[in-house]
């Protein structure tokens, strides 16, 4: 999840903020997921393809998306690397440990209390940042049925990690 959510923040999340940045190969796959899906808030906060997000109704999903690359970006290289190494940690313990009972471990043992905080910050972070996006795509009169069902269904795994994570 972390690792996938990576080059999505800075390659694509990034755009709706910040679309003057970047280069018009990635403009276009933005452009052509809104076409396709019918992303309202995507479409709108990147239309201006000359000046950053200057639409001031979606001012609010701007400041989500710099909290994205801000806050939530840093999260995800520290959540890789903390996995990273309980994988690395849990395997060379498991293969010197013969008892399949000792292998099993709790997530306070795994884990450290620093780490275990920041998931439930960024897990009660990200949930509460999708409840206005996913209700702005119900409620939008441009999408389509289908398109609010496969735009929903995009997003809900950062709606349903993260609130897993708290």
């Amino acid at each position: 999840f972390f690792v996938s959510h990576i080059p999505i923040t800075i390659l694509i999340d990034g755009q709706g903020a910040f679309r003057s940045y970047y280069p018009q190969f990635l403009i276009d796959v933005v452009s052509w997921y809104c076409d396709l899906f019918g992303d309202v808030l995507m479409k709108d906060s990147s239309s201006n393809k000359n000046n950053d997000n200057d639409n001031e109704s979606l001012v609010w999903f701007s400041s989500m998306i710099c909290c994205e690359i801000l806050f939530q970006l840093p999260f995800f290289i520290v959540a890789v690397k903390m996995m990273m190494m309980t994988t690395t940690h849990s395997s060379a313990s498991s293969a010197s440990s013969a008892s399949s009972a000792s292998s099993c471990k709790n997530v306070d043992d795994v884990y450290p209390e620093w780490f275990r905080m920041l998931c439930i910050i960024y897990g009660s972070h990200v949930s509460t940042t999708l409840v206005p996006i996913i209700s702005t795509f119900v409620m939008s009169q441009e999408m389509s049925i289908l398109q609010k069902y496969a735009t929903i269904i995009i997003y809900s795994p950062y709606l349903i990690f993260p609130a897993w994570l708290v």
